[in-house]
């Protein structure tokens, strides 16, 4: 909690599981590469992007971004989401996500899984 710069940056293959990033200021709250897991976490109270998916095959499963001074969730183009459930992304600053339709549709596969 309270952290400057990245609040966690999962590198290739990394995971974090059940977990809460709060308050983190002048930087992205969790950063994805390629292959890295987000799972059933809490991102919360970042003053930028809340989490930056930047590799390829990043799994982001279920959990909450909220209050995100940007971005909730941000996907770069070569950021790809390959294995995803519905995550809640509310109270920005800024639009709740930028990501492809692809990415969307691994995230909300239906109108029934979107908050």
């Amino acid at each position: 909690r309270g952290a400057r710069g990245v609040g966690v940056a999962l590198g290739p293959g990394a995971r974090l599981a059940r977990s809460r990033v709060e308050r983190v200021r002048g930087a992205v709250a969790v950063y994805l590469d390629s292959a890295s897991s987000l799972d059933e976490s809490i991102v919360g109270g970042s003053d930028s992007i809340g989490v930056l998916v930047a590799g390829p095959n990043v799994h982001l499963n279920g959990g909450r971004i909220e209050g995100s001074g940007a971005f909730g969730l941000f996907v770069q183009e070569r950021g790809t989401i390959r294995r995803g459930g519905p995550v809640v992304i509310r109270d920005n600053a800024g639009y709740p996500a930028y990501l492809s339709i692809a990415a969307l549709a691994r995230l909300a596969a239906d109108s029934v899984s979107q908050d």
